[in-house]
């Protein structure tokens, strides 16, 4: 009885024209045929590597999704000295195309986040959003951090603008914390009820839109803790919520995590040598689960995928995801460009994106 299947074969596309080899068997013959497409996504569960990019080497820079292209910008040369370009990355097509020049000097690329509609970059010196209908970027005042405080990198998308949250100096005389919103249409800072949790390095806020989380680990002797904001509503105040079990057991590096109508999931990066920890919210509490699958390190980064959280190591290239109604953790394969540099990713909603390096190189896995 015949047979037919087809079977696709990632191979090196850093060539201006790549192509997929497709195997097709029949009932006594293999033959194998090359065709010319533009960008085959690669089959679930593997990698492709990418077009070359546009941009000089770096490392340190952002990457985030920026509704239908990865948004990069950003970082530091092999000298150390920071880049202030940056290209978008059409993960449908395979093409990348550069940005438009900033303008000004201040380019932090650390604080960056896609607020539904364009990008922000937010340094205690400016706030800077490119609007990608219109391929533009402009500049607008920078939160109102008080005296005192340093800007957090807890800069977060809201669905509809962006939250930041900055923290006390170590000698400063308050311990309080404070949160600003950046939102339309006013596209201007107004400063939000101050925090009930005190936060440090490492601690960390969640957004699904409507409201906003404030987790703290626990440091100087205090618990950990939790508090909740409803940011539709002017004049809201913050609500305590309950901290996740066993949070301030182990010595943790930061947090990572996502939240939305359904529930939430907080991730702790543990310390060389000392395991992590994750615990999953159903919308009523938090559930302890098992700690990520991968070693501990401060270079682990936390992509939310709407259904649990990816944990990404941008010096090995490997991650798992931890799933908000599963509760459990599934790894994926290695990327084939991990060689020691430090490489972040983005999620796109159906595949990792990764790129950078001192030899700059990327890759593109598809989850699902």
């Amino acid at each position: 009885m015949a047979t037919a299947a087809t079977v696709a074969v990632l191979r090196d596309e850093r060539t201006p024209a790549p192509g997929l080899l497709v195997e097709r068997a029949t009932d006594d013959v293999v033959s194998t045929v090359e065709t010319e497409v533009a960008w085959p996504r690669p089959q679930p569960g593997l990698w492709r590597f990418m077009p070359d990019a546009p941009l000089l080497p770096r490392v340190g820079h952002a990457m985030v999704w920026a509704g239908d292209a990865v948004f990069v910008w950003g970082g530091f040369d092999v000298a150390g000295l920071p880049l202030t370009d940056g290209a978008l990355f059409d993960p449908a097509a395979g093409t990348w195309e550069r940005l438009p020049p900033f303008g000004v000097g201040d380019t932090t690329a650390s604080h960056v986040a896609w607020s539904g509609a364009d990008v922000s970059i937010v340094s205690a010196t400016g706030t800077y959003v490119y609007d990608p209908t219109r391929q533009a970027w402009n500049a607008f005042l920078p939160p109102p951090v008080p005296e005192g405080h340093i800007l957090t990198d807890q800069v977060v998308g809201t669905g509809d603008g962006v939250v930041a949250l900055s923290r006390p100096a170590r000698d400063a005389a308050t311990s309080r914390p404070a949160m600003f919103a950046f939102e339309r249409p006013d596209l201007t800072w107004r400063r939000l009820p101050d925090p009930p949790v005190p936060v440090d390095d490492g601690d960390i806020v969640l957004s699904d839109g409507d409201r906003a989380m404030v987790v703290g680990r626990g440091w100087s002797g205090r618990p950990p803790a939790g508090a909740v904001l409803d940011l539709r509503r002017r004049g809201a105040r913050w609500q305590e919520a309950a901290a996740p079990p066993g949070l301030g057991v182990r010595p943790l590096v930061r947090l990572l995590g996502g939240l939305d109508d359904d529930g939430g999931v907080l991730v702790g990066v543990g310390l060389p040598g000392a395991p992590g920890y994750a615990a999953v919210h159903d919308g009523r509490g938090w559930t302890r689960t098992d700690p990520p699958p991968l070693p501990a390190s401060p270079q682990v980064d936390g992509l939310w995928v709407g259904d649990g959280l990816i944990v990404w190591n941008r010096l090995t290239g490997t991650g798992a995801h931890l799933g908000l109604r599963s509760a459990r953790w599934t790894r994926f394969a290695g990327s084939p460009v991990a060689d020691g540099a430090p490489r972040p990713a983005a999620w796109t909603g159906s595949t990792i994106v990764t790129w950078g390096g001192f030899d700059p190189a990327g890759a593109v896995y598809r989850v699902r």
